[in-house]
Formats: C-alpha cells, sequence, structure tokens
C-alpha cells in the first residue's frame, strides 16, 4: 500500500509539472534575418530613452509596459506592444550631427546569444548634435540576449 502511495505521488507530481508554463519568450533562436516591427512608424517620433547613458552607443530591451513609460519619454502611443509576444529594442547614439534612419535590419547569431540591428543612417543638413534612436520591435527575447548595433552613415 505504501508503494502504491508512492506511486501515485510521483505521478502527480509529474503531471503537476508537466503543466507548468513555459517561458514566454516566443523567439526561437534561428541564425539570419529577424521579423521585426518598427516602432517610429506607430509612436510619437519624439519617444526618447530617459536616460540614455554616457556611451556613444546604448540600448534597452523593454519587456513590459510597466518598463515602456519607466525607461522611455513618450508624447503619443497609437498602438499598444504585446509584450507577451515581443520585446522592444531601443538604441541610442550620440552623434555630432543629427542622423535619420533611412533602412534598418536585424538578424541574430544564435551561438552568441546576440542580436544585431543595422541601420543605414543619413546625416541632417544642419550640424546640430544630439541623441537619434533606433526602435526594433522582435519577437519576445530573454532579458540575457546580447545587441549589437552596428551604424551605415549615408550622405
Amino acid at each position: 500500500m505504501r508503494n502504491l502511495k508512492a506511486f501515485i505521488m510521483c505521478i502527480l507530481i509529474v503531471l503537476i509539472n508537466s503543466c507548468k508554463e513555459e517561458e514566454p519568450y516566443a523567439y526561437q533562436c534561428k541564425d539570419g534575418a529577424v521579423k521585426f516591427e518598427l516602432l517610429n512608424d506607430e509612436l510619437n517620433p519624439i519617444a526618447r530613452l530617459k536616460d540614455p547613458g554616457n556611451f556613444d552607443i546604448n540600448y534597452e530591451i523593454i519587456q513590459s509596459d510597466d518598463e515602456l513609460f519607466q525607461k522611455l519619454f513618450i508624447h503619443y502611443l497609437k498602438k499598444k506592444i504585446d509584450f507577451k509576444t515581443k520585446s522592444l529594442i531601443v538604441i541610442s547614439v550620440n552623434n555630432s550631427t543629427r542622423a535619420s534612419v533611412m533602412t534598418q535590419s536585424v538578424t541574430a547569431n544564435c551561438a552568441r546569444n546576440k542580436l544585431t540591428v543595422t541601420a543605414d543612417l543619413r546625416y541632417g543638413s544642419v550640424p546640430d548634435s544630439g541623441i537619434d534612436y533606433v526602435f526594433a520591435i522582435v519577437p519576445k527575447i530573454p532579458y540575457d540576449t546580447g545587441i549589437e548595433f552596428i551604424p551605415n552613415y549615408i550622405r
């Protein structure tokens, strides 16, 4: 009888543990291009990090609505981001001349646990220094995912 109770307890423990929710990451790493959405089209372009850091290039991975409003100044949000399935990458670039994003791409390197964001940036006509931003909404990624930013300046 004692062995039967132990057997039933083991079965119940296995069943309960198998019903646990998986981690909420929608992104299954595959080397190469990653589908992403532009935030710039949906958000007031005045969105910016509250603390862009002291480096020439800095990034934040935002995983929730709370983080979105804690880390960014946002004037108007037209479309809500579904943070259950998506993450927002915000890259700040301190430029001596302001630049705007012309095109961008996101690629994955699974062995390095890293996403690379590449952006073609065009300098403005007035030499005005400041911080420019590159945004990408990607499938949900873990917090420990590294971000590499490669800017290509075009004339």
